[in-house]
């Protein structure tokens, strides 16, 4: 009988010590799952920065590639407006020259 209750106090033993390594072996687990996953989110924030920022620089090299063109385009557009000005007033000038020779032509 002494038999019996060695058998079933290290069978009851044993169960107890594999419940307590089983228990220390899925917390060990889900330690490591945790921490995998804090590096998981910690990289995925740091690569949304970088994206972030890299999307901010493109976005200031196309405004200030827009900005470079707009002027060009105004400035292209005065000297036009420059141009058309000077032949105006050319023109003016050619209208006023022929007014005033013939006033000055004696009338017949």
């Amino acid at each position: 009988m002494e038999t019996v209750l060695v058998g079933a106090a290290a069978l009851a033993l044993g169960i107890g010590v594999g419940f307590l390594v089983r228990k220390a072996i899925a917390q060990t687990q889900a330690q490591s799952a945790e921490s995998h996953a804090q590096k998981v989110v910690l990289e995925a924030e740091r690569e949304a920065e970088r994206l972030t920022r890299e999307a901010l620089v493109e976005a200031k090299d196309e405004m200030g590639a827009l900005r470079r063109e707009a002027e060009e385009e105004l400035r292209s557009r005065r000297e036009e407006v420059k141009r058309q000005e000077q032949r105006l007033t050319q023109r003016e000038e050619g209208l006023d020259a022929r007014c005033t020779s013939s006033s000055d032509e004696p009338r017949s």
